[in-house]
């Protein structure tokens, strides 16, 4: 608690790594509400893809998937479906927007 009797949280990192990077929260709580603030934090170094989870949805249904990267700066990534390289593909530009062909 600072002097003027506000509340600071602190997040250290020591040794910081490329997988460290990601989007962080911090959620304050008590008992009549609560507050979130979120950021990137962005870490230079070697692209690096977190696990993905899987998915099971009915024919008809819309899916979302995120690829959860790591690594800065990104320039592209290449979605494939399968083994082949033929399949779907969606890239993601510098800009961060989605193309899909």
């Amino acid at each position: 608690m600072t002097v003027n009797g506000e509340v600071v949280s602190h997040l250290n990192i020591s040794s910081i790594h490329t997988n460290d990077g990601g989007l962080y929260k911090c959620i304050a709580s008590s008992k009549v509400g609560s507050a979130e603030h979120a950021a990137k934090l962005n870490v230079y170094g070697l692209p690096f893809i977190r696990p993905m989870e899987k998915k099971a949805i009915v024919a008809g249904e819309t899916l979302m998937v995120t690829c959860p990267v790591a690594g800065y700066p990104i320039e592209t990534i290449v979605w494939e479906r399968g083994w082949s390289h033929s399949s779907i593909h969606c890239t993601i530009k510098k800009n961060l927007k989605h193309k899909m062909y």
